[in-house]
């Protein structure tokens, strides 16, 4: 598992040099999954980002040095440029800083997600919880989302406060 911020600036590993950096990250607001990697091309190919999809990284995304990925750098310059145009695709800067609405008021903002790397699937929101509530962060899992709403800048729950109050303590997020 890793978290959704560590992708940010990691350099992307093609098999014949690095391509660029990790701007950002595309995730379905449906199923909970990780579409794109937004890299940033570096030198070689100035002022774009690319779209690279999860399943090219070829190893697990754990690797300190970067994201090797098993594309070439002509390849990885034939991905579709930054902008899907899916209505379900959201980046991730986009949302970080959301306050989760629960059935009985807000409670916190989103701070991160936990992904899977075998699968690329988002299994917990990372939610800080406000002040008033000892700053912690807790974990809760995306199917209790029932809507982000941009507009408001808000993911909406079919959970009360006390449910996410009590939910497991994220103690690898700092």
């Amino acid at each position: 598992m890793i978290c959704a911020k560590s992708f940010q600036g990691k350099a992307i590993q093609a098999r014949d040099g690095e391509v660029g950096h990790v701007q950002d990250v595309y995730f379905d607001d449906q199923d909970w999954k990780i579409r794109y990697l937004a890299v940033k091309t570096g030198k070689w190919l100035p002022g774009k980002t690319v779209l690279v999809t999860p399943q090219t990284v070829a190893q697990y995304w754990h690797a300190a040095a970067g994201l090797p990925v098993g594309l070439t750098k002509d390849e990885v310059k034939a991905t579709e440029e930054e902008g899907p145009k899916d209505p379900h695709l959201c980046c991730t800067h986009e949302v970080f800083g959301f306050s989760l609405r629960t059935r009985d008021g807000d409670i916190g903002r989103l701070e991160d997600f936990v992904i899977h790397d075998e699968d690329s699937s988002i299994r917990f929101l990372i939610i800080k919880l406000e002040k008033l509530l000892g700053a912690r962060r807790v974990l809760i899992r995306p199917c209790c989302i029932e809507k982000i709403d941009r507009s408001e800048k808000k993911l909406i729950t079919n959970l009360c406060c006390h449910e996410v109050e009590t939910s497991p303590v994220c103690e690898h997020c700092d």
